[in-house]
């Protein structure tokens, strides 16, 4: 098996020669290219036809989110940003990954990366063997609506959940702008994220959104027309109270390999009838969603999951179907059609 060819983009040499470095240390990579600009990037994509790009956010001249862009206009292929742990790094990757990138690593406040290897090479090996395109979700033709159950025939869900990860928050923009301000239920949102990085994920969201979008805090009421975006590094849970859901945010454990935890969210409704409760569960690696959409799903709530054609990672969606459960298994074309409605419109909620 050939290894994996990595073209690595960073304004600055030295950034470049530790990445590279780090690489190398595994024998099924290769560094087969250097760039130390955006217009140097596009260049060398053209000519080099990499497997993977490592690629700095901010960069003087054609920066990061253009040259995603461009990128993946003319050769889509997995992209992976490092970002400075700081707000405007972390708006620019956000913008980064709505442009195409596939997933980034967070620099250490000081902008060290010394620490990161075995965490790049695994994410270099994982998007090797992800699934890009230049194409975009296009909009459904099913109009939004926001009847209720009464005037409808139809179960309208009183909380949604969804879960995603590597390739989340370019599907989930995509989703969640095409939803009218008028849905008849709130939406929980746990994407696997760093602290800071959330935040501008979530004020993004609500720039682009109908419905209004903010970071989740401690004692949210998650009301209809409302989309809450779990902070990153802590924790969520959601507790029912009659027929309001109340929003619990406490500090992540240091072993917690997730946080937030998809996991966590999920099952932390699952005390409780479910009949009424809609779980999606998105792209990405791994297999966190899977044991809190099975306990979910016991307790009568429906679960959805991301077709796995459609997945930049299809581990988590195929996780799900691991357990057994009845889920369904939806484009996200399919999916937003479903949550426009405001109603379980497939499976047992027809």
């Amino acid at each position: 098996m050939r290894p994996i060819r990595v073209l690595v983009v960073d304004d600055s040499a030295f950034m470049r020669h530790g990445i590279t470095r780090m690489l190398q240390e595994d024998t099924d990579i290769r560094v087969v290219g250097e760039a130390e600009n955006g217009t140097q990037a596009i260049a060398q994509v053209r000519t080099l036809r990499p497997d993977v790009v490592t690629m700095d956010v901010e960069m003087p001249g054609i920066g990061g989110i253009e040259s995603v862009k461009r990128i993946m206009a003319e050769h889509p292929l997995p992209i992976l940003m490092f970002s400075s742990q700081t707000q405007a790094g972390a708006i620019s990757t956000i913008h980064s990954l709505a442009a195409g990138a596939t997933d980034f690593l967070a620099k250490e406040s000081n902008g060290d990366i010394s620490g990161a290897g075995a965490i790049l090479r695994a994410k270099v090996h994982m998007l090797a063997k992800s699934q890009v395109s230049r194409a975009v979700l296009l909009p459904t033709t099913i109009a939004p609506s926001a009847r209720t159950s009464s005037q409808s025939g139809r179960v309208v869900p009183s909380l949604v959940l969804i879960g995603a990860s590597t390739g989340g928050p370019k599907v989930l923009q995509e989703m969640l702008v095409q939803l009218p301000a008028t849905i008849p239920y709130p939406i929980i949102v746990v994407q696997h994220m760093p602290a800071q990085f959330t935040q501008a994920f979530a004020q993004r969201l609500d720039q682009l959104s109908q419905p209004v979008v903010k970071e989740a805090a401690e004692g949210d009421i998650a009301v209809p027309g409302h989309i809450y975006i779990a902070p990153g590094g802590q924790q969520i849970t959601v507790q029912r109270r009659g027929r309001q859901y109340l929003i619990h945010v406490s500090a992540s454990r240091p072993d917690e390999l997730y946080k937030p935890c998809i996991d966590q969210c999920f099952s932390s409704l699952a005390t409780t009838a479910c009949e009424f409760v809609l779980a999606i569960v998105l792209t990405g690696m791994g297999s966190d969603g899977a044991v809190g959409a099975k306990s979910l799903f016991q307790k009568g709530a429906d679960v959805w999951t991301q077709s796995p054609a459609s997945c930049v990672v299809a581990g988590m969606p195929n996780a799900v179907h691991a357990t057994g459960i009845d889920a369904h298994t939806l484009s996200p074309a399919e999916i937003v059609s479903g949550l426009q409605q405001g109603s379980k419109s497939v499976g047992k909620w027809a």
